[in-house]
């Protein structure tokens, strides 16, 4: 099994992230914006998610350093392509659950990489592994009934999860060559 890596978020963090996911939520909400993920067109459940989702990119974020650019501050433009949560392809995908699964929807670029956090033990925050979306984009993790939308989905004990420091050093060797 893969180390993960523990972070937890302080109260000041929390109450900024919360307010800077609260607002992008309803200006999306005011754009009219499909929402993600499968989510109902419910303004509290995305307002719950949405927080839930930077509250998780923020555990990322502080073990990343300034490694990696976070777009969390670009404003979002409906009608354009998401962009990854930080730099041109780590996206962080949170669950509120102790057995995580990491799902990725047929929206998912294949070429990013994809980071399972949890946030069962909020305010502490559990960075489980990451893959890239090709490596579990297969037929045998397909699950066409999934709850809100077919995905592809993996347990966190999948081997195709590969550590968080593996991912650490992979970001630290990027931030170091030229661009």
């Amino acid at each position: 099994m893969n180390t993960v890596v523990w972070i937890e978020l302080s109260q000041d963090n929390i109450d900024w992230i919360d307010r800077k996911s609260h607002k992008q939520t309803l200006a999306r909400w005011n754009d009219g914006a499909r929402a993600q993920g499968g989510q109902p067109a419910d303004l509290d459940v995305q307002i719950a998610e949405g927080r839930m989702g930077a509250r998780g990119e923020a555990a990322v974020q502080k073990w990343i350093g300034k490694m990696v650019k976070w777009r969390i501050l670009e404003p979002m433009v409906y009608g354009e392509n998401r962009k990854p949560d930080f730099g041109d392809d780590i996206d962080a995908k949170t669950v509120n659950y102790q057995r995580a699964q990491l799902w990725l929807t047929p929206n998912c670029p294949p070429d990013w990489i994809y980071i399972l956090v949890s946030s069962h033990a909020h305010p502490r925050y559990r960075i489980i592994g990451w893959c890239y979306g090709r490596e579990m984009m297969l037929q045998e993790y397909w699950n066409k009934d999934a709850p809100r939308e077919p995905a592809w989905v993996i347990n966190q004990d999948n081997p195709i999860l590969k550590s968080p420091a593996s991912l650490y050093e992979m970001i630290a060797l990027r931030a170091k060559i030229p661009q």
